[in-house]
């Protein structure tokens, strides 16, 4: 047993001199200590640092695309488990108010029969999330994702109201981008600005911004209406009306803040026409 152990110590002896005198494998030993594997380590840093970053600008940017390639690995991962993509135990609902989550639960409950029968080259996710959107108007974004195996997480950004807008016999309520929801019952927002004259709502931008300026002035705020498709005649609520410019609409709010500011004055007034730049015409009630 002593010859065996003094052989094999031999034998490792001979190995190791023969590695460390031959040039070749010296070489080789070398490049790979000083380059390859310092590379290496350097290259993998490298990639996993632009995924974090490509990740987080996704997150921040365009989560939709984030949302769709985890939903599409997600599928190809249920295929090659050969679990069904069509069952949900957990249906997880974030951000909905006016939205209730039976209705959305609802809905997709029937998107999914309505998905095994329509031929729409499209995953079920983007599917879902598309039936909720079209179904509910009170949803301005929707992201929908799946934690495997069976557990939907939907996260869901509602239409925030501003103003209410009478067209003919139908009510909408109106956020400070103009997109519109139509209500059947609009006693829940009363006291909202009250929108009229053609394409009001796609002009609401401006308005929104200049009432933001000073908002104690903007609460006593009526109805305000969109006049020959270019400027906005503002109407509070004790009747006096502002003849607002087309243009530098935030300079002639600037004025109307100037005589607000004088109680005196703004008793006594009816109409105020700001809409020749430079000048300001008064009209009292008596």
């Amino acid at each position: 047993m002593r010859n065996l152990r003094e052989n094999i110590s031999k034998k490792i002896s001979f190995y190791k001199d023969t590695i460390t005198k031959n040039y070749k494998i010296r070489y080789c030993k070398n490049i790979l200590n000083k380059k390859l594997i310092p590379n290496t380590i350097k290259y993998f840093f490298i990639v996993i640092i632009v995924v974090l970053v490509l990740i987080i600008s996704l997150r921040l940017f365009n989560p939709q695309l984030l949302g769709k390639i985890y939903n599409n690995s997600s599928s190809y991962i249920l295929k090659s488990l050969n679990i069904k993509s069509e069952s949900f135990n957990n249906i997880n609902i974030s951000g909905n108010e006016r939205v209730s989550k039976e209705e959305i639960i609802d809905t997709i409950k029937r998107s999914l029969i309505l998905y095994n029968k329509t031929k729409e080259d499209i995953s079920l996710i983007e599917f879902l999330a598309k039936e909720v959107k079209n179904n509910h108007g009170w949803i301005n974004k929707i992201n929908i994702s799946r934690t495997l195996p069976n557990s939907l997480n939907i996260s869901i950004t509602e239409y925030k109201p501003f103003a209410l807008m009478h067209s003919g016999s139908e009510k909408f309520v109106i956020d400070k981008d103009g997109n519109k929801v139509k209500i059947t019952d609009d006693s829940q927002f009363e006291g909202m600005i009250i929108l009229s004259g053609d394409n009001a709502n796609l002009n609401i931008k401006s308005l929104f911004n200049i009432i933001a300026i000073n908002p104690e002035i903007s609460s006593g705020l009526y109805s305000a209406t969109w006049v020959g498709n270019r400027r906005w005649d503002i109407r509070f609520e004790n009747g006096l009306l502002i003849k607002l410019p087309s243009d530098n609409i935030d300079e002639a709010w600037q004025n109307l803040i100037k005589i607000y500011q004088s109680e005196k004055i703004i008793e006594n007034i009816r109409l105020i026409d700001l809409r020749i730049k430079g000048k300001t015409y008064l009209e009292t009630k008596n």
